[in-house]
């Protein structure tokens, strides 16, 4: 009788485990995130977190809730409208980052709160040589979490000969301690601009 029971035990704990393993591989349950981590892993731990979910083709709504996890309400919700003016992902940059994580480079930023993220892509043709892409990331703290408030990027495309051509993209609302009432009517604006257009069949 011992011995069953030990056995009913045994198969319990074994049940239990992999129920805890599947939870742990669940995108739901995988998603806390350590505050407490120097700003250059959380950086790090981000563009891992949303790459390969990227890379999964996971749904915008999804994509959203990982940049909610890293980034202030109102970064998250400038990154889209910079998407919608860049025709591209504004957080790489690019309109496809399949395999972006690889030319992922993370250093430390002008003080202990600040990152920079750099893309170097090389490119396949006879023009272009590479792209490389730098943010210039910035947290704040908020609610005792570290969440990115500052998403600048500048972006550089190398000729074959080494010329070198930039665009840059600055943050312009997130990085502010507080929104005007200007501020949050162009944002407004901004959004039902593209929604009217993209109701009207606009694809980007």
């Amino acid at each position: 009788m011992k011995i069953l029971k030990n056995q009913i035990l045994f198969i319990i704990i074994i049940i239990l485990t992999l129920f805890l393993s599947a939870c742990a591989q669940d995108g739901s349950n995988s998603s806390q995130v350590n505050y407490n981590l120097d700003v250059v892993t959380l950086t790090e731990n981000f563009y891992k977190t949303y790459l390969a979910a990227y890379d999964k083709n996971e749904s915008e709504e999804d994509l959203l809730k990982i940049k909610e996890m890293y980034m202030t309400e109102v970064l998250a919700e400038e990154l889209t409208l910079r998407s919608f003016d860049m025709e591209a992902d504004a957080i790489t940059g690019v309109q496809d980052a399949t395999g972006f994580i690889k030319y992922l480079d993370v250093k430390e930023g002008a003080d202990d709160m600040s990152a920079v993220a750099t893309f170097t892509v090389p490119v396949d043709g006879d023009e272009v040589a590479k792209n490389t892409y730098v943010f210039d990331i910035h947290f704040r703290l908020a609610d005792n979490k570290k969440l990115m408030d500052t998403y600048d990027l500048n972006w550089i495309e190398t000729d074959s000969d080494g010329y070198e051509s930039r665009v840059e993209y600055k943050t312009w609302y997130a990085n502010k301690d507080e929104l005007t009432e200007a501020d949050k009517i162009a944002m407004k604006n901004k959004r039902e601009y593209y929604e009217e257009l993209f109701e009207e069949g606009y694809a980007g």
